[in-house]
C-alpha cells in the first residue's frame, strides 16, 4: 500500500526489463500499484501511446503534481503544454518532421551510422 511497485523499481538494476516482463505477462496495457494505494496505467503499445499523446490532448491531462515535476525537469515546452497551447506548438513543429524534411537528413544519419 505504501510503496506499490516503486520500491521494487528503485531497487532493480534494470527497471525496463521489469516493465517488459509485465507487458509479456499482462499485455501491452496494464495497471500497476503506485505510492499510497494509487495506481498508474502503463502503455506499451505504440498505437496506444500515439493516441494518448497526439489525438486526445483535451481528454488526457497531466495531474497538477505531474505538471510541476515535468516543468521542473524540462521546462514549459511541448511535453508540459496542454490543450490549445499543445496543439499550437505541435502545429508549428509539424513541418520539421515531414517526410521531405526527414528525407533531407537521411545522408546525415547514414554518415553518422557509418562512422560508428
Amino acid at each position: 500500500f505504501v510503496y506499490g511497485v516503486s520500491k521494487d523499481l528503485m531497487a532493480s538494476t534494470n527497471s525496463g526489463a521489469m516493465y517488459e516482463r509485465w507487458a509479456d505477462k499482462y499485455g501491452v496495457v496494464y495497471k500497476i500499484p503506485t505510492v499510497l494505494g494509487r495506481s498508474a496505467i502503463v502503455l506499451c503499445d505504440p498505437k496506444a501511446i500515439a493516441h494518448f499523446y497526439a489525438r486526445e490532448t483535451w481528454t488526457y491531462v497531466l495531474t497538477p503534481f505531474s505538471s510541476i515535476i515535468l516543468e521542473g525537469l524540462v521546462g514549459r515546452g511541448l511535453l508540459w503544454a496542454q490543450g490549445e497551447s499543445h496543439r499550437r506548438q505541435r502545429k508549428s513543429l509539424t513541418p520539421a518532421f515531414s517526410n521531405a524534411a526527414i528525407w533531407k537528413l537521411t545522408s546525415v544519419f547514414y554518415d553518422s551510422a557509418y562512422k560508428v
